[in-house]
């Protein structure tokens, strides 16, 4: 396997091919349920999805997808019990 220098540490790296997984936390679909502010909240969720896949060796993308997944699902049910919450002290 081909090595790289990490500019960070300066330490040599082994590249490992790893296959890419995406996902898109589009507003559009959730314009009816969440302000607009959610979908860059869900956005980050899916980030430390995938940092914390990074950070414990997972590179299967199929498991990078079920985190994120998670991840997605975790945070719109956190923005749904904040909604919830505000309405009712509203009420």
């Amino acid at each position: 396997m081909p090595t790289v220098i990490d500019e960070t540490t300066g330490d040599v790296v082994e590249v490992v091919q790893v296959e890419a997984v995406a996902s898109v936390a589009s507003i559009n679909s959730l314009a009816s349920e969440f302000p607009p502010e959610a979908a860059k909240a869900i956005e980050q969720a899916m980030v430390w999805a995938i940092n914390h896949c990074n950070e414990n060796g997972i590179t299967d993308p199929e498991q990078i997808r079920e985190v994120m997944l998670k991840a997605r699902s975790d945070m719109k049910t956190h923005l749904r019990m904040q909604m919830t919450d505000l309405r009712s002290q509203q009420g």
